[in-house]
């Protein structure tokens, strides 16, 4: 909302400006510092951005007849960057792995901080949704769903890409992708792109109008 009124303790007085729009607040912080005898003032600003809706990614996976210690992430992926993780609707502890009480499709939504090689080598992955998701956050998708051979869906909804430079072997060996919309990196200024459907066995053709490739 605009025109949000903030009184620190020490007597500095600020005002948010904002302007909204779907994945993003611009805001302009303007603040007025007395001293303790308020006789001299200072006046300041900073601007920036906030993130004004909540950050989720949707994964299904297809778990087997082992459900223990099962891999939803990287093994390598750092714990700090997953900053939320609910299991088919029950909020968990952030973990790599999840012991599931029976196989079959089990869903998982997070929020990372981090995209690039989140979900390498995660086979039981069948779908993946970023409906939800605030691509402005990222600058990376390397090597995300590198070999994630049992992928064979992505929804993309209205989430953009536009800050993203490097998409080096994201669907490395998606054998089970059949087809992808790119429209997500529309504008996006790529500046790695080796190896993005290597193997991609199943996928009959790529467009790749959307991209702008940095020489």
């Amino acid at each position: 909302s605009s025109n949000v009124f903030i009184k620190s303790s020490n007597g500095a007085t600020c005002t948010v400006g904002s302007n909204a729009t779907e994945t993003e607040e611009t805001f302009t912080l303007t603040c007025t510092v007395k001293s303790i005898d308020n006789k001299v003032s200072v006046q300041g600003s900073i601007s920036g951005t906030l993130q004004t809706r909540p950050n989720f990614i949707t994964a299904v996976y297809n778990v087997g007849s082992t459900t223990s210690n099962y891999k939803l992430i990287n093994s390598s992926y750092s714990l700090y960057s997953i900053a939320y993780m609910e299991v088919d609707g029950v909020v968990v502890t952030p973990a790599r792995t999840y012991s599931f009480s029976s196989s079959g499709e089990h869903t998982v939504r997070f929020t990372l901080r981090s995209l690039k090689s989140a979900f390498y080598y995660v086979s039981g992955l069948k779908s993946i949704d970023f409906s939800e998701c605030n691509g402005l956050l990222y600058d990376s998708i390397d090597g995300c769903f590198s070999t994630c051979y049992g992928l064979k869906k992505v929804v993309w909804g209205n989430c953009k890409f536009d800050k993203i430079t490097r998409i080096s072997e994201t669907f490395y060996s998606c054998s089970g992708l059949t087809s992808i919309d790119l429209t997500p990196f529309s504008g996006a200024q790529i500046t790695g792109i080796n190896r993005m459907f290597y193997d991609c066995s199943s996928l009959v053709s790529i467009d790749l109008t959307p991209f702008s490739v940095a020489q």
